[in-house]
């Protein structure tokens, strides 16, 4: 992309009320955190079928104990997230956008976390029981 493009680009966001590129208000950390994280959009749009509580107890079972790449905070932070993209999934990208700009600070630390665990949330849904040694 020129310039020019880029330029006009982003004026077109500001004036949208999508992107101030001139800001840097907190909301464009949830953009920014599942910008590009197609997998992670696409497993928590499939899991909205799920009951979330059912999910919760599906992944803490899962966890092992002795793996350090993700923790009991990642699978709460993974759930309200689900919870969030439950509601977002209801309204129309405008809607969706106010919803986000009022998100505080902890949902907003919830999708970043997110977005660096998303792979070891995916991989401890996957995890298949009958090779759980604990078990």
């Amino acid at each position: 992309m020129d310039l020019k493009t880029l330029e006009t680009t982003l004026k077109e966001l500001k004036r949208e009320e999508i992107y101030n590129y001139e800001q840097n208000s907190p909301y464009n950390r949830v953009f920014t955190s599942i910008y590009e994280k197609r997998e992670a959009i696409d497993f928590l749009i499939d899991k909205i079928k799920l009951n979330v509580k059912d999910l919760r107890i599906i992944l803490k079972d899962k966890l092992d104990p002795t793996n350090r790449s993700i923790s009991v905070k990642d699978i709460d932070d993974t759930i309200e997230c689900l919870i969030q993209f439950k509601d977002f999934v209801k309204f129309d990208a405008k809607e969706i956008l106010k919803c986000i700009k009022l998100l505080d600070e902890e949902k907003i630390k919830t999708f970043e976390n997110l977005s660096k665990k998303f792979g070891s949330i995916i991989e401890l849904y996957n995890k298949n029981e009958k090779f759980n040694i604990t078990k």
